[in-house]
């Protein structure tokens, strides 16, 4: 079977309701995103796929633990997060066709702004690490080039929270492309969306705009 038909059977998180188990429902997600990105890359050995995901949760931690401001925490995560998730796929697979469209410039303002907001969001809610702590559960391979790495959120003072990430392997060594949240919550999947309206609203000179300015509100 081809990719692109492959592709075109994975149901799409938060799109449609299908009577997928939860965990396949989960990597569902998380391939569709594949299909979405689909570089070309050396196949992921499947031992190392977990070494991004573990450093950005070491930083998570690191940072609500040490960063009494939420931009002490961003200015501590951002060459983290800027380097063990690969944005310039994501921003590919987010803003769709008009990628190509881009200047390099452009490209790099988009890829840059992503990161930026993307780490932001992070300083804002893990604000705290006292009772808590990541642990990783299962590290599986995926179609093709991709890995499945699933990890809990520990809580002394409720349930674990899941988060399963899919994980690529490139010319630069293994990298983040996408993030599930307790099941439902399809970070890339929510980027697409918000990423198109604001190009439709106003070209990519506002989705760059507000960007920034979200980013600004959460950490100055």
């Amino acid at each position: 079977m081809s990719e692109d038909r492959a592709c075109r059977r994975v149901p799409r998180v938060g799109t449609a309701v299908v009577s997928l188990p939860r965990r396949r429902l989960v990597r569902a997600g998380l391939a569709g995103a594949w299909c979405l990105l689909a570089p070309a890359a050396p196949a992921m050995e499947i031992e190392d796929a977990a070494a991004p995901v573990e450093r950005l949760h070491d930083a998570l931690l690191a940072a609500a633990g040490e960063g009494d401001t939420a931009r002490a925490r961003y200015t501590h995560l951002f060459p983290v997060v800027s380097d063990v998730f690969d944005f310039r796929a994501m921003s590919r697979a987010a803003v769709g066709r008009v990628w190509s469209e881009f200047s390099d410039a452009e490209r790099a303002a988009l890829i840059e702004r992503f990161a930026a907001y993307a780490t932001a969001n992070y300083a804002e809610n893990f604000d705290d690490a006292g009772g808590i702590d990541f642990r990783t559960v299962d590290v599986e391979a995926g179609r093709g080039k991709q890995v499945h790495v699933a990890t809990e959120l520990v809580r002394d003072d409720a349930g674990p929270i899941r988060f399963d990430y899919l994980v690529f392997r490139g010319e630069r060594g293994p990298h983040i492309l996408n993030v599930i949240v307790a099941g439902t919550m399809n970070e890339l999947a929510r980027r697409r969306a918000e990423f198109r309206s604001l190009l439709e609203a106003g070209g990519l000179p506002h989705l760059l705009d507000t960007l920034e300015r979200e980013k600004r509100a959460l950490v100055g």
